[in-house]
């Protein structure tokens, strides 16, 4: 489906696809990098035609030096959150954390988030 959320790790895991995907993956730690101040990566897929296609970054997106937007962020938080809050209360939780900043304390934070399904 293309995003790996909660959802992804629910029900019936592993998928078979998925085991048949992980059946052909390897594994191999890349030499000289900035780790830990960085997560570099580098992906060679290797098709039926025995073509190569290639890919790489510097470090992952949501690393320090290529945060997430603020939207990407509520979207993450949006979909995880509503496999145990209402709809209602997800939003309440963006409102309240969009406020941090002036509230005096967490009262209305903590009777926002136990509002589980």
């Amino acid at each position: 489906d293309g995003e790996v959320n909660v959802s992804s790790f629910e029900g019936v895991f592993p998928r078979e696809e998925i085991l048949a995907m992980a059946g052909k993956v390897t594994y191999t730690p890349q030499e000289g990098t900035e780790f830990p101040r960085g997560f570099p990566g580098r992906l060679e897929i290797s098709v039926k035609s025995g073509k190569v296609l290639k890919a790489s970054v510097s470090d992952v997106k949501g690393s320090p030096s290529r945060p997430l937007t603020t939207e990407e962020i509520r979207r993450k938080f949006e979909i995880n959150a509503l496999t145990r809050l209402t709809p209602k209360a997800a939003a309440d939780v963006v409102g309240v954390v969009d406020r941090l900043e002036e509230m005096s304390n967490l009262t209305s934070l903590s009777g926002t988030l136990g509002q589980i399904k």
